[in-house]
């Protein structure tokens, strides 16, 4: 027979043991939580530095976009080297730490000056931190260079007509060949269908227009009208006010190509991409029609019936920026190996 102060101390130790087990229990639930809370913080800084990385790589490429000098002055006379463009700038509560651009090849490979440029291909390599954590992005991209509206007259097909017109023009391989996509994915504004622009009006940045382009009238600022079908000039098309500081662009993607009525007078930047053989882009401009500006494209015919006159317009050129015509493609993104890594921290 067993007495009651023996089946107490087997209760307490009994007690006791599970009491520990709960303890213990709870200890390893807060030791497993407190893990997680750090993995989870872990794993939201790598995000975040990723991002940090990925946007001193969207700025590397805004720059090469929009500053055209800097790739060749800076970039391309430093091919042998990184150039760096970024150091230590505070972003999103971390630090874009570093990037910088190489220029890996470029076309042709010995070109005479800036203008000769096809496309040049860039290595950007970004690193950004947020806390302890760091990501690093290689990214491989081909800068196609923008139009070159100081050339002048610039066409494509050797058969233009220039009859008794007073215009010159020079043929200069590559030919560049815009890509209307660039442009149905990025604009200011958008049309569908056609679209008339006449009297005063103000320009900035793209236009896009998905259909034909009928245009007259005064323009104020800085930008681009793309046309995904045709273009018509129908009456004088002259800057407000003769503003100097106002550039102009049409580019024209239609099959018909630009025509400028007769006797019109034209302030602006021409082009039309090359075409097929049975598909030629054509700057039409018409009897006594008067061009201030520029004009690249796949051919030209000036009416031999009276004289026509193309005039280069500095102005118009300088003014407008390089953003509007050049195109990025990005070939490649990633991550570098760890040991890369290792290796770049080294020196």
């Amino acid at each position: 027979m067993k007495s009651i102060g023996s089946e107490s101390g087997q209760t307490l130790v009994l007690v006791v043991m599970i009491t520990l087990l709960i303890l213990l229990l709870s200890f390893s639930t807060l030791t497993l939580v407190s893990e997680c809370r750090k993995a989870s913080f872990v794993e939201k800084t790598m995000v975040q530095a990723y991002y940090i990385a990925d946007a001193g790589v969207e700025r590397a490429l805004a720059k090469v976009k929009s500053d055209n000098d800097w790739l060749w002055n800076e970039v391309h006379f430093d091919s042998d080297r990184e150039v760096e463009f970024i150091l230590n700038q505070n972003y999103a509560g971390g630090v874009i730490t570093r990037v910088t651009v190489k220029e890996e090849s470029i076309y042709p490979a010995v070109p005479l000056s800036r203008e000769d440029v096809a496309y040049t291909n860039i290595l950007i390599i970004s690193e950004g931190t947020c806390e302890n954590s760091r990501k690093s992005l290689e990214v491989r991209a081909r800068v196609n260079a923008p139009l070159h509206f100081a050339r002048g007259v610039w066409v494509n097909s050797p058969d233009s007509e220039f009859g008794n017109g007073n215009a010159g023009a020079v043929t200069v391989p590559p030919f560049p060949a815009l890509d209307l996509s660039m442009y149905e994915k990025n604009y200011d504004v958008k049309y569908i269908g056609n679209k008339t622009i006449s009297g005063d009006f103000q320009v900035n940045g793209i236009v896009y227009v998905a259909g034909d382009v009928t245009i007259s009238g005064n323009y104020r600022g800085v930008g681009a009208i793309v046309a995904g079908g045709n273009v018509y000039v129908s009456g004088d098309l002259k800057r407000y006010h003769d503003d100097q500081a106002s550039s102009l662009a049409i580019l024209c993607f239609g099959s018909g190509g630009i025509t400028i009525a007769d006797g019109k007078e034209v302030w602006a930047l021409l082009y039309t991409p090359p075409g097929g053989p049975s598909d030629v882009r054509v700057v039409n401009i018409g009897s006594a029609a008067i061009v201030h500006g520029s004009i690249i494209c796949d051919k030209i015919i000036i009416n031999p019936a009276a004289n026509a006159l193309v005039q280069y317009e500095k102005s118009l050129s300088d003014n407008q920026p390089d953003w509007t015509t050049t195109n990025i493609s990005v070939t490649s993104w990633q991550e570098p190996s760890p040991l890369l890594l290792n290796k770049r921290s080294i020196f």
